[in-house]
């Protein structure tokens, strides 16, 4: 026998998988005692405006506006000279296909009285892992798409959290950014900070009563969203944003239970999650972020298992490990999972460029590979 569960038709938008997801794990958690999950906390910040129902790519068109001239009373082109409109083009393509599998066997199954059940241990796959992890990525893709003239960089404290929050959000007022619609997430050193700080007042801080997932009250018009320090890149205490600004796509998301499958004596689980997340050009005036300190270079810290190719093989990272690190402090991170390549296939012996941004600057590492003879 085999269960598939399939979130909104197979092609979910990101609330209908996510509130699929735990409504699932709900229906088979009420005799198990579940680790603690947060749930989706990025769900309120991003959009899944654009269809990608049958396509892997979706390109948007941006038109342009012109300058303003004095208009002349007399002579030809009295509006001033025309510029010829055209249009700008993104390209928007799915790039995560993640999948995970595990099996519980029978016997399992009967010495934990049940508690290995396949639903519920599926049920905290999604909760604790799949939505973590599309959490964590959003998260870094805003991070990373933010300009450079909208972020403020410097320590954080009890007593100027609050003035930091400001000094981000003049940042998108300059921008011409409107106020309506932003939405703050941070870390929770962070919030215990500006809870903390003199200056901030508590008039602002409305309840905890918006059906947000994990939003624990509002500065300044702003939903706060708190999440673990893991979710952010290093640096990075907070950032505001828009809905507007980040499409986040899931699709294909699948979820499979296979009771007695071949060769296996209880359940195989399955489930592939594809998704990715892009902040549109036009709208990045509308990401502000507060940093500690700024990305100050990369390095390959564990080269990948895989450095010889045949020509027109694809380049492996496999093994790889990248860190990132911050500022006269020297703070680091691994950032492996949000690196890129080129290129990507692999003609010659030579380097790959291992690119990482993070607030709108990007550090590069090379990888040296060879040809087989």
């Amino acid at each position: 026998m085999e269960i598939i569960c399939y979130l909104s038709n197979g092609y979910p938008t990101i609330e209908a998988s996510y509130n699929m997801a735990v409504e699932y794990a709900s229906k088979y958690a009420s005799q198990v005692d579940e680790r603690f999950t947060l749930g989706s906390l990025t769900g309120a910040a991003v959009n899944n405006n654009y269809d990608f129902i049958g396509v892997e790519t979706v390109k948007v068109y941006s038109v342009p506006t012109v300058g303003m001239n004095d208009y002349k009373a007399s002579g030809s082109n009295r509006y001033g000279d025309p510029d010829e409109l055209g249009n700008n083009t993104q390209e928007m393509t799915l790039t995560q296909d993640r999948s995970f599998t595990f099996t519980i066997d029978r016997k399992s199954y009967d010495d934990t009285q049940m508690t290995m059940e396949a639903g519920k241990a599926l049920a905290r796959q999604i909760n604790e892992v799949v939505i973590p992890e599309v959490d964590i990525y959003r998260i870094h893709k805003i991070c990373a798409s933010a300009k450079a003239a909208n972020i403020v960089t410097g320590s954080t404290t009890k007593t100027n959290a609050y003035e930091n929050f400001l000094s981000v959000q003049e940042k998108l007022d300059d921008a011409k950014v409107p106020t309506g619609g932003r939405i703050c997430l941070c870390r929770s050193s962070f919030y215990k900070n500006i809870k903390l700080d003199d200056a901030f007042t508590k008039k602002g801080d409305m309840a905890t009563q918006i059906a947000i997932n994990g939003v624990v009250g509002e500065v300044d018009g702003a939903p706060i969203i708190k999440a673990p320090a893991s979710y952010f890149p290093a640096n990075v205490d907070f950032i505001i944003t828009n809905s507007i600004v980040c499409v986040a796509p899931i699709k294909l998301t699948e979820y499979k239970i296979h009771s007695d499958a071949p060769g296996i004596s209880g359940w195989l689980v399955e489930g592939r999650v594809r998704y990715d997340a892009f902040c549109l050009n036009e709208k990045l005036d509308a990401i502000g972020v507060h940093a500690t300190a700024a990305l100050s270079s990369i390095a390959i810290s564990t080269p990948p298992t895989k450095t010889k190719y045949n020509s027109g093989e694809k380049f492996d990272p496999t093994g790889m490990v990248v860190t990132a690190t911050y500022g006269d402090s020297g703070a680091t991170q691994d950032v492996t999972k949000h690196v890129t390549y080129a290129p990507d296939t692999i003609t010659q012996a030579g380097n790959v460029t291992v690119s990482y941004t993070e607030n709108g600057v990007t550090k590069t590492a090379t990888q040296a590979v060879t040809l087989n003879s």
